[in-house]
């Protein structure tokens, strides 16, 4: 039912020429009013008939959209679960290399339970300010 128009006009002058193009596209589902009358005229259940498949059209058209948003919503859903579990995973790995340095600062190891918990905090840190980005960058 979409309306076509493609025109293109030619003019000369001399040596000189003007090319116009002009293109028109109409994607209406109702037809020209001379047409429906034409059609009606052939069948005269066919405004009926043209009225229901507009209705059954539009009720897929809201359907497929209703479908797009859930899918969204869903895949939205699970990447937060995805990155809360993450965050919470590096947060236990991170009290756990505190805990592991504590117990070596405690058993008179100085430098080794200060170069882990200093390791772990400048790990876990650096990763908490790069992950939405590495995230954003690996979607695209």
């Amino acid at each position: 039912m979409a309306k076509r128009t493609n025109q293109q006009l030619t003019a000369r002058q001399g040596n000189q020429e003007i090319v116009q193009h002009s293109y028109e596209e109409d994607d209406n589902m109702l037809p020209s009013p001379e047409q429906l009358q034409q059609y009606q005229q052939l069948d005269p259940d066919f405004i009926q008939w043209f009225m229901n498949r507009a209705a059954l059209e539009q009720n897929a058209r809201i359907k497929f959209n209703s479908a797009k948003i859930d899918i969204a919503k869903s895949v939205n859903k699970k990447l937060f679960t995805i990155d809360m579990s993450v965050i919470i995973s590096a947060t236990v790995v991170f009290l756990a290399a505190l805990a592991f340095s504590t117990l070596l600062l405690l058993n008179d190891h100085p430098i080794s339970g200060s170069i882990i918990g200093g390791g772990s905090v400048l790990v876990f840190t650096s990763g908490l300010l790069r992950f939405r980005k590495s995230n954003t960058k690996d979607q695209k």
